[in-house]
């Protein structure tokens, strides 16, 4: 049977709540999903689930896939300290941190993105969601990025943190790298004289998107080294879209071409 949890002092809970801040995430090496669906994606993910709790004692009690050292009836109240949603639903579950990753096959790639200081965690779980979407072989998160497992990043992603590709490294050491691997380096911008994303022909070639927060835009030291800076259109005096809507678009139009055209 699920260990019952009721008191807002004990141990675990304590620890648990302690998650919502990113430096118990690094120090503890753990982070918190919330909702079914995050636990169910993290399960399919094969993550190493530490515990899960559920104020639901039917669906704790049926859930036989979690050894029930690991499983825990515990208190709405429980849930609302420990997560950091404002309606949180009846579940969350504790994993350890993904191993980060750092390199990757890069003569494999078709498609790459690259995110440049992304710091909102909403827009990063869409991202995420738009390149699990298309199939986007790898993003790279450089440096300056916004915490993948931030708890509003994993619910903006909804599951796509654990069914995309993800490596964490500078990016202006991978450029060489894919640039070897034969790949168009592509930055999204908002410049006059940019290339109009639908003018791009992009059917028969490796790409490597690189995307930025708005407000800083992507670094010049970047810039100096793509191919082409692309615009997206935009009509009736709209000045910018966000990284999030922004990458989607881009992502698209890059599959659209790319796809098999029929004889």
């Amino acid at each position: 049977m699920p260990r019952k949890i009721t008191s807002l002092q004990n141990d675990f809970v304590k620890r648990w709540a302690s998650l919502r801040e990113t430096k118990y995430r690094f120090k503890e090496q753990l982070f918190v999903l919330e909702g079914t669906r995050l636990v169910d994606e993290a399960l399919k993910a094969s993550l190493n689930i530490v515990a899960v709790c559920s104020s639901d004692a039917s669906w704790i009690n049926g859930l036989q896939s979690i050894p029930a050292a690991r499983r825990f009836e515990v208190t709405p109240e429980i849930i609302a300290k420990c997560c950091s949603a404002t309606t949180p639903q009846s579940v969350f579950a504790v994993a350890e941190l993904p191993k980060a990753k750092t390199d990757f096959d890069w003569q494999t790639i078709e498609i790459a993105l690259l995110l440049d200081r992304v710091q909102d965690p909403g827009n990063m779980g869409a991202i995420l969601r738009a390149a699990a979407a298309v199939g986007v072989d790898v993003v790279v998160i450089g440096n300056g990025c916004v915490d993948l497992y931030a708890p509003k990043t994993l619910r903006a992603a909804m599951g796509a943190s654990f069914r995309v590709p993800i490596v964490h490294h500078e990016l202006a050491t991978v450029l060489p790298k894919l640039r070897k691997a034969n790949c168009h380096i592509l930055a999204s911008v908002l410049q006059e004289g940019a290339t109009n994303l639908f003018d791009l022909s992009l059917h028969a070639k490796k790409v490597a998107w690189i995307v930025a927060n708005e407000g800083n835009g992507i670094q010049n030291s970047l810039l100096s080294e793509v191919d082409m800076k692309v615009s997206i259109p935009m009509w009736r005096q709209t000045e910018s879209l966000n990284v999030a809507q922004a990458t989607a678009v881009l992502l698209y139009e890059t599959v659209r071409q790319k796809m098999p055209r029929s004889q």
